[in-house]
């Protein structure tokens, strides 16, 4: 093995160690939020599931530019301020993003109010939507400090700030919806209080990264970052939530909820990827701030890398759904593993653009990042129109393939322009090849034994997992890997 070689493999090893906290912590807010599901079913119903479904377009759509997107600022340009005047532009912006918060979160509340009887006929503004609305304002109290815990490079604390944030919204949930029984409005109610203690929380330790204040001197790049990238995030937002909108306007409350209830397992997929996304794009940025061949180089490797875990993940789950289901056993919620395989491999396109076409972010050219997101919402809005009224769900997946599929398209397009990357489009395809196999192949499994049932895929992952490996480092360097392993035993 060559210096550079070794080099490299110490650079990963690093990488992997924060990367792995980051997706712990993530993950494990995640799986234990999917775990819980099986027992709300036991008190929500799939039309409660529509009402959190509309609860969470609009949060989708708000969530994307009630802060401004001031948190993209502190990712990009943190390590680009001076050491000593960093903790005063954080907690500048960190005041600026609450404020608008609050602001824009009231405009809404006042808007809701007005049409929503109009937009979401099958739900009540009040009880359901006013708090939802109160719950994403105080949510967004919390964005700010993930995103300054993670480029500054504090997965330690990364991890602890999340597992207790998870650990307190989560019993708040299980007390009210469980225990005290009261039903979706409770849910709601649980959401609001501890989005307040973990905006609390989150408040102290900024404390530790900023100096709360307004003074935006030297903030006009930044702060022109963020206000670039609204456009893009708004109409991103309106794409997130078209599919959901017109499947309520078309379809029934429980068709919607039995959607909301796939998206919970896609989610998971989702959850994986921004977990890796935490660890990957602070990564990025230092590596192109090194401005060196050997940072590019490293930069193009470990792209594949970041993907090899959301292909496995995205596999495991595409095999095991109907396992799990059955295993619940409520039988309103069996339809939800014929939709499930399908709308994960939309999910794990969609984790594409941020690995393989990041020059738009790169070249801090988000006064484009407008464009794919225009071309994405108008082929999801033609899309649903055309194929949701008559398809229904089978319209929901077709319009997000080629949603997704168009998008990348786009933004890799745009990034080969501003920053070019070479995209490794031949392992690519290969690694989509072996997933649509393996699911293919795990649908013909059925033993009556569910022992035998779960061992046999349990193997069909193994092999899935090892041949993407082979892909993305080569067949020598999977048997290097599989020697060392074993001699160092």
């Amino acid at each position: 093995m060559n210096g550079r070689s070794i080099k490299f493999k110490f650079h990963l090893l690093k990488e992997a160690k924060s990367a792995y906290i980051y997706t712990l912590s993530t993950f494990i807010t995640q799986l234990g939020s999917f775990l819980i599901v099986p027992l709300f079913w036991k008190k929500l119903s799939v039309s409660d599931y529509g009402i959190l479904s509309v609860s969470e377009i609009i949060a989708s759509f708000l969530a994307f530019f009630v802060g401004l997107s001031l948190d993209l600022a502190i990712t990009r340009f943190y390590y680009e301020w001076p050491e000593e005047l960093r903790k005063q532009r954080v907690g500048s912006l960190w005041m600026l993003s609450l404020t608008s918060s609050v602001l824009i979160g009231m405009l809404a509340i006042l808007v809701l109010s007005l049409v929503s009887n109009y937009l979401f006929p099958a739900v009540d503004f009040y009880p359901y939507i006013l708090l939802g609305l109160i719950a994403t304002i105080l949510n967004n109290f919390s964005v700010i400090p993930y995103a300054t815990i993670r480029i500054a490079h504090q997965p330690r604390l990364y991890f602890v700030y999340s597992i207790a944030c998870f650990a307190i919204q989560l019993s708040l949930n299980i007390y009210f919806v469980l225990f005290l029984a009261k039903g979706v409005q409770g849910y709601f109610i649980s959401n609001i209080i501890g989005a307040a203690i973990t905006g609390g929380i989150g408040s102290i330790v900024m404390l530790r990264f900023a100096v709360p204040c307004f003074k935006l001197e030297g903030l006009h790049s930044a702060i022109k970052f963020s206000l670039h990238n609204i456009p893009a995030s708004m109409i991103a937002g309106v794409t997130s939530i078209t599919d959901r909108f017109l499947l309520q306007q078309f379809a029934t409350l429980n068709v919607l909820g039995i959607y909301s209830i796939c998206l919970k397992f896609t989610n998971l997929v989702l959850a994986l990827h921004n977990a890796l996304k935490l660890s990957f794009v602070p990564y990025m940025v230092k590596a192109v701030e090194e401005k060196n061949a050997e940072g590019a180089n490293n930069l193009a490797r470990m792209r594949l890398f970041y993907l090899l875990p959301i292909f496995v993940f995205s596999m495991a789950i595409a095999i095991f759904i109907k396992d799990f289901v059955h295993f619940v056993n409520r039988m309103e919620y069996f339809v939800v593993i014929q939709w499930v395989p399908w709308l994960i491999g939309t999910v794990l396109i969609s984790s594409f653009t941020v690995y393989l076409a990041p020059g738009l972010f790169l070249a801090k050219r988000t006064d484009k990042m407008w464009i794919p997101s225009v071309i994405q919402l108008l082929v999801v809005i033609a899309g649903g129109l055309l194929l949701i009224p008559s398809f229904q769900l089978s319209g929901v997946v077709i319009s997000r393939y080629v949603s997704v599929s168009t998008l990348l398209l786009v933004h890799v397009i745009l990034s080969q322009k501003y920053y070019p990357i070479p995209v490794p489009w031949h392992k690519l395809a290969m690694l989509l090849v072996l997933i649509a196999g393996g699911v293919g192949v795990s649908s013909r499994i059925e033993f009556d034994n569910l022992f035998f049932n779960i061992a046999t895929k349990g193997l069909l992952l193994v092999a899935f997992a090892v041949s993407c490996l082979i892909v993305v480092i080569g067949r020598l360097s999977v048997m290097r890997l599989f020697r060392e392993h074993a001699f160092s035993k």
